[in-house]
């Protein structure tokens, strides 16, 4: 399963004047096709070969030049105004962080995310839910001599975050599908962010519910009346939802390659699983940096948790590149795109499709994140223990206890924006 928890983008492209051939683009083309591909597909939708290639190509070079936040911000539901206040009101005022859709036109090859679980291997390398966000109200900064802001923000029903961590999480493993809601455990959260350098650290603590559901329908859908199911479209929720027919708004979008059923979900978090449909929650605390994140040194990191093995490879060692089913494409740079959508960090020498974690002779679990500034996206991640659940299908299957790992790539929005 994508892990249980919560378990894009900028650059500056070259003008034509040549004044600045050398400068750096405010986003990669790669972000700007998963950040703004709703926008690109609107706008170029009416258009046919050449034109439409032509028309898609232009798009992607503004973008470019002025960042993704800029180009297509309304596309993932980001406030025209802040919802935090400050006084005066031309202060940074509100932190909104939101996880990049995946690109339209490339799918399978997920959003630049990455969510792993457990020590069989089975649940590494999910995708995160586009569309998800956090977010702070922020105070102690003013864009001049004060730029480490401290960020607050309120959970539960009626709040800045809401109860819950996006939408539910539609997830397919060993041909288990599962759906999760993630809510928060505590009624805020809190981050500090520095406006300058782009440095942030968190601490999410969350309850994931685990909902053993169908192929069919991995997690109930929010079906909008036009079909289109662009971010805060309306509609209502589908038959398999604990409460079907309620009205409801996308605030999640998600591609399902191993389930049975249509792969493009439109998500809300007013849609959830029946209650007779539960398995199990886990209680995760996930500590996010965009200082990039490390385990302790095994064997067996997560001791603490009860966590028995490091790995399922056998006789042979967790060292290997990923191959087969677990490198299906590679990233701009180099590394390996999981079918599942997720990245690859490495895999059993002797099944080199089988993810792993290398704790087993002494090894760390790293990943890196990546500081962003407003417009930009960077990428949170965290390293951390997972407990057994209440469902034996669901520990057997992801190997729990053990340990957890994720990369959270978030597109950055400080309001006000600066004039």
């Amino acid at each position: 399963m994508r892990q249980f928890s919560i378990a894009a983008v900028l650059g500056v492209a070259v003008l034509a004047s040549g004044q600045l051939a050398h400068a750096k683009p405010a986003a990669s083309k790669a972000e700007c096709r998963s950040v703004c591909g709703p926008k690109i597909a609107e706008d170029c939708g009416g258009l046919r070969g050449g034109r439409r290639a032509a028309c898609k190509a232009r798009e992607v070079r503004q973008c470019r030049k002025v960042g993704t936040a800029s180009w297509c911000g309304t596309a993932l539901g980001q406030p025209a105004s802040p919802e935090c206040t400050r006084t005066p009101s031309n202060l940074p005022t509100q932190l909104t962080l939101t996880v990049p859709l995946v690109d339209p036109s490339n799918p399978t090859h997920g959003n630049g995310s990455d969510l792993d679980n457990g020590v069989t291997g089975v649940s590494h390398n999910f995708p995160i839910l586009g569309g998800s966000t956090l977010k702070y109200c922020l105070s102690g900064c003013d864009r001049a001599g004060a730029t480490t802001c401290t960020g607050t923000g309120t959970t539960g029903e009626n709040s800045l975050n809401g109860p819950t961590f996006g939408a539910p999480l539609p997830l397919v493993a060993a041909n288990i599908p599962v759906c999760v809601v993630n809510r928060y455990q505590d009624s805020t959260i809190t981050n500090t962010f520095d406006l300058t350098t782009g440095k942030s650290t968190g601490d999410v603590k969350l309850f994931s519910d685990v909902y053993i559901t169908s192929s069919q329908e991995v997690c109930p859908r929010c079906v909008v009346k036009d079909g289109s199911g662009a971010m805060g479209s309306q509609g209502t929720c589908s038959s398999s939802a604990r409460n079907a027919g309620a009205t409801c708004t996308v605030n999640g979008i998600d591609y399902v390659a191993q389930g049975a059923g249509n792969p493009n979900y439109f998500l809300a978090g007013e849609c959830i699983p029946p209650a007779s449909a539960i398995a199990g929650t886990l209680d995760l605390d996930l500590p996010l940096s965009t200082e990039g994140a490390q385990s302790a040194p095994g064997p067996l990191p997560c001791k603490s948790v009860g966590q028995t093995q490091d790995d399922f490879c056998g006789g042979g060692t967790c060292n290997a590149a990923c191959t087969g089913a677990a490198c299906v494409a590679t990233t701009d740079d180099g590394q390996c795109i999981d079918s599942k959508g997720g990245i690859s960090q490495v895999c059993c020498s002797n099944h080199t499709d089988q993810p792993c974690f290398p704790t087993g002779e002494g090894g760390t679990i790293q990943r890196a994140g990546k500081r962003a500034t407003d417009g930009q996206t960077g990428a949170l991640a965290a390293t951390f223990c997972i407990g057994a659940t209440q469902s034996a299908t669901v520990n057997i299957t992801s190997g729990l206890p053990g340990p957890g790992a994720m990369i959270l790539p978030v597109q950055v929005s400080v309001l006000p924006k600066v004039q």
